[in-house]
C-alpha cells in the first residue's frame, strides 16, 4: 500500500508544483523529497487522529470532530471543512 500511496502523491505533487511554478524545472530528486515530507506528515496526522478517536470512548472511527480538534490552530481550515461537509 505504501508504494501505491507514494506513487499517487508523486503524481499529484508533480502536477501541483508544475502548475504553481511553471517556469521552474523540478528534478525528480526534489519531487521525491516533497513526497517523503508529505507522506511523513500524513502519517503523523493519521496517528494523531487515531489517538483522538481512541481517547473518546475507544472509537475506532475517526470523525469530523477529531479533524476539527487536530485543526484547532487553523481556523480557516476548520471553516472550509465545515462548509464542505
Amino acid at each position: 500500500m505504501e508504494p501505491e500511496l507514494k506513487a499517487k502523491l508523486w503524481y499529484h505533487i508533480d502536477i501541483m508544483l508544475k502548475e504553481r511554478f511553471p517556469n521552474v524545472e523540478l528534478t525528480p530528486r526534489y519531487i521525491n523529497a516533497m513526497v517523503e515530507i508529505v507522506y511523513g506528515k500524513l502519517q503523523e496526522i493519521s496517528t494523531d487522529l487515531k489517538s483522538f478517536a481512541l481517547h473518546d470512548s475507544n472509537r475506532t472511527t475517526i470523525n469530523q470532530k477529531d479533524l476539527q480538534l487536530y485543526l484547532r490552530h487553523c481556523p480557516q481550515l476548520i471553516d472550509k471543512l465545515i462548509k464542505e461537509a
